[in-house]
């Protein structure tokens, strides 16, 4: 239902990772706000398929809802946090990995290998503009209008030139 049809390797870090990496971080803030419990829908072993979660919130709420639009509550629900991090001081610095993430793994399946800095930091730029955040990881005043949240942007905005 996602339009993700090939599997990506667990350490690319290419534009193909991070929209699928985007679109599941919608899909599990989804759950968040359903507030239903998230092991009945992990891919491992979904026990309810994406599907048919419009079906489900329909029978429950009688909200005529679609798979888009939950999936852009989604979208909401993390932009939402994302302005709350911002509004108390986190900022684009605070998105990393510890230093021992990119030194090479000593054992195990991946022994050698490690997380490229320079691949990441592009993963992360490309994560925020897909996300419609700025260079810094700020929402942006046309992404939070686009998610009916404009009233944030004074907010964000505020907070960005106190910090």
């Amino acid at each position: 239902p996602l339009g993700i049809y090939e599997p990506v390797p667990t350490e690319d870090l290419s534009g193909a990772k991070v929209r699928l990496f985007v679109y599941l971080q919608y899909i599990w803030a989804l759950h968040d706000v359903l507030n239903w419990c998230i092991f009945t829908t992990v891919p491992e072993f979904r026990a309810i398929d994406l599907n048919q979660v419009v079906p489900i919130v329909r029978a429950i709420t009688g909200w005529r809802t679609s798979l888009f639009e939950l999936a852009k509550t989604g979208e909401r629900a993390v932009t939402m946090a994302r302005a709350f991090n911002v509004l108390h001081g986190f900022s684009a610095g605070d998105d990393t990995l510890p230093q021992r993430f990119f030194e090479p793994m000593r054992a195990g399946t991946l022994a050698g290998h490690a997380i490229d800095r320079a691949a990441f930091d592009k993963a992360l730029k490309l994560y925020y503009g897909m996300l419609g955040w700025d260079g810094n990881g700020i929402p942006t005043e046309a992404k939070l209008e686009e998610l009916n949240l404009g009233w944030i942007w004074e907010q964000v905005q505020a907070a960005v030139t106190e910090h």
